[in-house]
């Protein structure tokens, strides 16, 4: 479908993406989340909880589900990296420093995991470095992947 991004039909269809993109499942955990949150089961499930758990509000499960979503997550398509980015990739790797990356280095990282992974771009800052760190390793796993297909 090609509209106007000028369009508030655009803006709408554009909104009912997103929204739709979100509440997909990324791993078993959503899933799981969703049959046991489910009209027929949700009522059984309430039960249990106040039966094993003090407060049935924090039971654990959002780490569960996190957890069931990493080790089993549905695949998510991913695209190669362009030819100037891949140039920019190979050029940070000879002068990647293991724990500090500076604000430009930052900014192109979230540029191209956004590309690559096909999500809204998301700057990153220094100051969450786990994501900065895992970011930087599915960039670099792209890389790698297309170096293997070179050779």
């Amino acid at each position: 479908m090609k509209l106007d991004k000028r369009t508030k039909e655009y803006k709408i269809w554009k909104n009912n993406q997103e929204i739709e993109q979100a509440n997909k499942p990324t791993g078993l955990g959503d899933t799981v989340e969703k049959i046991l949150n489910s009209d027929v089961l949700a009522p059984i499930t309430n039960i249990i909880k106040k039966a094993i758990f003090k407060d049935p509000t924090n039971c654990g499960c959002e780490d569960r589900k996190k957890a069931l979503n990493n080790l089993f997550p549905y695949s998510k398509k991913v695209n190669w990296l362009s030819e100037n980015d891949y140039i920019w990739v190979e050029e940070y790797m000879s002068r990647m420093h293991p724990t500090k990356v500076v604000h430009e280095d930052l900014k192109r990282i979230s540029e191209i995991h956004a590309s690559v992974f096909g999500h809204k771009f998301v700057m990153l800052c220094n100051c969450n470095g786990k994501r900065v760190k895992e970011w930087r390793e599915d960039i670099l796993k792209v890389y790698s992947e297309i170096k293997k297909e070179q050779y």
